[in-house]
């Protein structure tokens, strides 16, 4: 599955894709429903106007351009009669 965003990064809005996994949906001991995903995806810093350029004395650059973004989340459910009375 994909799910697409819209970022803001120095005051610039930018469209974000990133592709996703559903791993599993489990019952606490409470019964309460949560569900557990995780993302991956890499961007390049430069095109999000993040320009930093500073070098070791070797040359090396001390940041990389490419940025791993990787998102491991766990969502509880709203339960029903919550859902009812907030309405």
């Amino acid at each position: 599955m994909v799910n697409a965003a819209s970022s803001t990064c120095k005051q610039k809005r930018f469209k974000i894709t990133i592709p996703f996994t559903v791993n599993g949906m489990i019952k606490d001991q409470k019964g309460n429903v949560k569900i557990g995903v995780s993302a991956q995806t890499t961007i390049n810093r430069q095109d999000y106007g993040v320009k930093y350029s500073n070098k070791q004395p070797d040359g090396t650059l001390t940041l990389s351009d490419i940025v791993k973004i990787d998102l491991q989340l766990e969502a509880g459910m709203q339960k029903k009669q919550e859902a009812t009375a907030k309405q």
